[in-house]
């Protein structure tokens, strides 16, 4: 289904994170392309919100006073479109806004919300037309440029850089564009409108290209990037001497395995794999639980900078869904982990053993669950079911990891298709494998929570922000040389 998501632009960090996450649900979403080189804003504007199936409006104090946002609801009201309203902080609602039930994201995502948000968006109905009158168009201010909220008057020097900026930016001149925003922020760093202008220049850049193979020739295999290894202790210990069962490595021999394109691939690609071993299951919320014991949250040497001071900022000391019941059971994967505590606890780990333990590249998962064949699901070619892995079949929770034995992968890996999503160590829009930055890191499997089998081929190749977190977010370790 294809949804438009009408927003106020302050806001867009957690509007990305709900258009991500409709997105993990199969959806369509256009929420941040306004500006379309050589064609009018408006014309787009209706354009996007006429072949859309869906109108989200994220309410928040910014966007219900903007006049662009208001004009949105408006359009596709009397377009007969169906309406959802997620409220993602508190603002005071009038009219019909006040009146139509709205789905609360105030406190962020969690099982209640987003079942809510998954059922809305099919089950939404159209508002009728007479209820909300057809608004004028909006002053010739495209959205991006809308201030809805209080800024601080901007000196003549900021406020010329920002407007000769932004006419780059409207001129398509993305590198030039970002290198005068840097120096507009280096004076005001403070200067809202200018941050969320760099967003979207930085969102504009394009991907360092890959050389492309001639057509008739077949690509060659790349090499997987070099992982960093942690630093282990000098003593070796096997893992499964700390943590709790069931906890076992299996052995993946030297290989090749295709990636589809996204991301940092603009094409299928061959990648060379050396030797590694994965953990058989993904980690377990009473193996995780060995972790927190040891001060995991509390030790800085086990975190990115990024990771520690994201833990600081947010407090967190355990993971989101710890104490709740659908999903705490010992023998299930942990969940509502981001990627920084997850590589917090692989770091943990190296060091209690003295192992090179890490999480998996997306390139060493995807061949531990396809093998050499070139299987569609971990497990072979037919379609997934209820014997083979928990993928939204009325259970509507995690399950043990040792539930599904016909499901293991062509090395007998078990749950790598559906229960939760696994964090790899990849980032999503370089390939790096360094532990450090904050961009988005690939996720692979599949969960409980969607009911499309696309998510769960070997090869989907999916996305999230480091900092993010779910009730279906879970990780596995790997173990190297």
């Amino acid at each position: 289904m294809k949804i438009f998501i009408s927003y106020a632009h302050l806001n867009l960090p957690q509007v990305q994170q709900l258009a991500d996450f409709l997105r993990m649900g199969g959806h369509d979403i256009w929420y941040d392309q306004r500006l379309v080189g050589g064609q009018p804003w408006k014309d787009q504007l209706r354009s996007q919100i006429k072949t859309s199936q869906c109108f989200l409006y994220a309410l928040t104090p910014e966007s219900v006073a903007s006049a662009w946002c208001q004009w949105e609801f408006a359009q596709a009201v009397h377009m007969g479109k169906t309406i959802v309203t997620v409220k993602l902080t508190e603002c005071e609602l009038k009219g019909i806004l006040a009146e139509h039930q709205y789905i609360d994201f105030t406190q962020g995502d969690s099982l209640e919300t987003g079942l809510r948000l998954g059922t809305a968006v099919y089950a939404a109905l159209p508002i009728p037309p007479e209820l909300v009158p057809l608004l004028p168009e909006p002053d010739n201010t495209p959205p991006e440029r809308e201030i809805t909220h209080d800024t601080p008057e901007q000196d003549t020097l900021v406020q010329r850089l920002y407007d000769e900026a932004f006419q780059v930016y409207r001129s398509k001149a993305y590198a030039e564009a970002q290198e005068l925003l840097h120096d507009l922020l280096h004076i005001a760093p403070d200067f809202a409108d200018a941050q969320n202008l760099l967003t979207l220049v930085e969102r504009k850049l394009p991907t360092p290209a890959i050389e492309k193979p001639h057509p008739k020739e077949k690509p060659s295999p790349r090499r997987e990037p070099e992982v960093v290894k942690p630093a282990p202790k000098p003593a070796v210990l096997a893992a499964s001497s700390i943590l709790p069962p069931p906890f076992e490595w299996v052995e993946i021999p030297v290989g090749k395995v295709t990636l589809e394109e996204g991301g940092y691939l603009s094409e299928l690609t061959i990648f060379d794999i050396e030797q590694f071993a994965i953990a058989k299951y993904p980690v377990t919320n009473a193996q995780f639980a060995v972790f927190m014991e040891a001060g995991g949250y509390d030790n800085r040497d086990y975190w990115t900078g990024e990771g520690w001071a994201t833990r600081e900022e947010k407090g967190w000391i355990e993971p989101r869904h710890w104490r709740d019941e659908h999903f705490n059971p010992e023998d299930h994967p942990v969940v509502g982990v981001s990627w920084y505590e997850v590589m917090a606890f692989c770091q943990w780990l190296s060091e209690a053993t003295g192992q090179a333990i890490i999480l998996p590249t997306e390139q060493q998962w995807q061949r531990a669950a396809q093998g050499d064949d070139g299987r569609e699901y971990p497990w072979g070619r037919e379609p997934p079911n209820e014997q083979l892995c928990n993928w939204h079949n009325n259970i509507g929770r995690t399950t043990p990891v040792k539930q599904y034995p016909k499901g293991a992968s062509y090395y007998g890996v078990m749950d790598m298709g559906g229960n939760v999503w696994e964090w790899c160590l990849t980032e999503y829009e370089t390939g790096t494998s360094e532990p450090g930055g904050t961009g988005a890191r690939v996720l692979r499997g599949g969960s409980w929570f969607f009911d499309s089998p696309e998510l769960l081929r070997a090869a989907y190749r999916n996305w999230f922000y480091p900092a993010s977190w779910n009730f279906d977010f879970g990780f596995r370790c790997a173990r190297l040389p």
